[in-house]
C-alpha cells in the first residue's frame, strides 16, 4: 500500500509541477479570469508536450525495467545451479569417502 501511495504522490508532484511550469510561460495576462485564446493554446501545447515526453520516458524506463528484471532472474539462476554443483560434488565426495573407507 506504501509503494501505491508513493507513486500517486509522485504522480501529483509532477502534475503540479508541470501545471506551475505551463502557467508561468504561457500564462501573462491577469486582467480577466479567462485566459486568452493565445495563452489556451500555449497551455496545451506546453500540457500535451510534456504528457508525450513523459509517456515516452516511461515506455523507456518500462523496457529497461524489463532487461534488469531479466538479468537478475538469469544471475539468481546461475547462483542456484551453482550452488546445486556445488552441494552435489560435497555430496559425491562424501559418498565415495564412505564407500572407499575399509571396514575390519
Amino acid at each position: 500500500m506504501d509503494a501505491n501511495i508513493r507513486t500517486f504522490k509522485d504522480f501529483l508532484q509532477i502534475y503540479n509541477n508541470l501545471s506551475e511550469m505551463c502557467f508561468k510561460n504561457c500564462v501573462v495576462s491577469f486582467n480577466s479570469r479567462l485566459l486568452e485564446d493565445s495563452e489556451e493554446k500555449c497551455v496545451e501545447d506546453c500540457s500535451a508536450k510534456f504528457i508525450k515526453l513523459n509517456h515516452r520516458f516511461m515506455a523507456i524506463y518500462t523496457e529497461y525495467q524489463q532487461i534488469i528484471v531479466n538479468k537478475r532472474i538469469k544471475e539468481a539462476e546461475e547462483q542456484a545451479n551453482q550452488a546445486s554443483i556445488a552441494e552435489n560434488s560435497v555430496v559425491s565426495n562424501v559418498q565415495e569417502e564412505s564407500i572407499s573407507i575399509p571396514t575390519s
